[in-house]
């Protein structure tokens, strides 16, 4: 849908001020004004949506400015201020970090080393099964031992499992062998019980060779901490089935049932995700996936079951708290 002429206007203007390379528009407009350009790297994009406050959308269209990164005003100069408004319209700041090209990442079903966080992993039940899950991230415990954390029913086959299990990389599923795959072993899961409420499905195996794995997921990068999803933030994820993809949190106090081979399972407290366009956000073998905030990098949740359309996860705060362990963040 079009934007109103007066939003157009504004854009045009806070373009021809602080972008370097303006459309021919907005030269225009600078051409017209006693204004000079005061080109700023920082600044990356000018567009018109739905203002934002820390935590919610608030249903008020502003002029959306694109930074790299917010700054305090006392590290900015006066030409450098972005204003609170233009022409009579509201203007909101929005940092999306640095926008680049998307090249095609790695392929998350091959055997890789070192194993970023995102890739293909699973268990061996010796029966004939195969199946394949997603490596979520590294996280260490107060003793600074490296796991790989995922869900319950990736790494621990819905606690058939015990301690000491194989995990490997890639998942059988995808072609991982038993005799040379093996990147580390269960550890601990959260047993998940058929009757009340669950908080989390999650689970953590030791690593074997810290050489093997890396804490950086494929297009996002190592996560730079840990934050408590709130309605209507935009996060991503990587993920062994649909790699890279993009959504929104609608709601973080669900309570779900959810069909697993042992049963019927219920969680409350749950975080709920829907897609960002028409690709699903999730899909069978992405469980375990860490989800992110963007742009500011903070896990917000571990997926570990999908609907049409909706995509359900464990919050990582309670997922750390339940398995003592802390993420493996960026510097």
């Amino acid at each position: 849908m079009s934007a109103h002429p007066d939003f157009l206007h504004a854009k045009f203007n806070l373009v021809a001020r602080f972008m370097s390379g303006a459309s021919a528009t907005a030269s225009a407009m600078l051409a017209k004004s006693s204004r000079s350009v005061s080109p700023d790297p920082n600044i990356i994009g000018v567009a018109i949506g739905e203002k934002n406050n820390e935590e919610d959308a608030t249903g008020v269209t502003s002029v959306r400015m694109f930074v790299k990164k917010k700054l305090p005003k006392s590290q900015l100069s006066k030409k450098q201020l972005i204003p609170a408004s233009i022409e009579g319209l509201p203007v909101d700041v929005v940092q999306t970090g640095t926008f680049k090209a998307r090249a095609a990442p790695v392929n998350p079903q091959k055997r890789i080393r070192p194993a970023p966080a995102g890739c293909s992993v699973g268990y061996d039940l010796e029966d004939g099964t195969v199946m394949a899950g997603t490596f979520g991230a590294l996280v260490t415990d107060s003793k600074g031992r490296l796991y790989i954390l995922s869900n319950n029913h990736v790494l621990a086959a819905e606690d058939a499992l015990k301690a000491g299990a194989a995990i490997f990389q890639p998942g059988l599923l995808d072609g991982g062998k038993p005799s040379r795959d093996q990147i580390a072993k269960l550890t601990k899961a959260i047993k998940m019980k058929t009757a009340g409420a669950n908080a989390v499905d999650a689970a953590i195996a030791e690593v074997l060779k810290k050489s093997d794995v890396s804490a950086e997921i494929p297009v996002i990068g190592k996560p730079t901490g840990k934050r408590d999803a709130v309605r209507n933030i935009i996060v991503h994820k990587f993920g062994r089935t649909t790699s890279y993809t993009t959504g929104y949190v609608t709601d973080t106090d669900a309570l779900v049932q959810v069909e697993y081979d042992k049963g019927t399972i219920t969680f409350d407290e749950q975080i709920v995700i829907h897609s960002l366009d028409r690709k699903k956000f999730s899909d069978g073998g992405d469980s375990g996936s860490l989800i992110v905030e963007k742009p500011t990098g903070k896990a917000v949740g571990l997926l570990f079951a999908g609907g049409t359309g909706y995509t359900l996860a464990n919050p990582i705060g309670a997922v750390l708290k339940a398995l003592k362990v802390q993420l493996v963040t960026k510097a």
